[in-house]
């Protein structure tokens, strides 16, 4: 009887090998992967939901105050024309040049 030659290590086809181990992880593997993704992804809507609604809420509030600021500051221009009985671009200039000066004193203030 001839005898295999100790170097030589039998081998299944690649179709074969393994097959049992595969068989049972894939199921395992996929559920779980299934599972979590769904998890994540449902975490993900939940977040980008919650971002939106508080951009939106600070987008309206913001332009609520800019709208606010504008009729405000030309209020106090008409009534630095009527307090000082100056041309009527006087007191457009005054306000437009503090809110300038204002802007610029923010800006220096925030580099630093």
């Amino acid at each position: 009887m001839p005898t295999k030659k100790k170097t030589e290590i039998e081998t299944l086809p690649d179709e074969e090998q393994g097959s049992d181990w595969k068989a049972i992880l894939l199921p395992i593997v996929t559920t779980l992967f299934q599972q979590y993704s769904t998890i994540i992804a449902e975490g993900i809507h939940e977040k980008v939901d919650q971002l939106l609604t508080e951009a939106t809420k600070r987008l309206i509030i913001s332009l609520l105050m800019l709208i606010g600021a504008i009729f405000a500051l030309v209020g106090v221009a008409y009534l630095i024309n009527e307090i000082f009985n100056t041309e009527p671009s006087t007191g457009f200039l005054v306000v437009g040049g503090a809110v300038l000066i204002i802007g610029l004193l923010m800006n220096y203030a925030h580099k630093k």
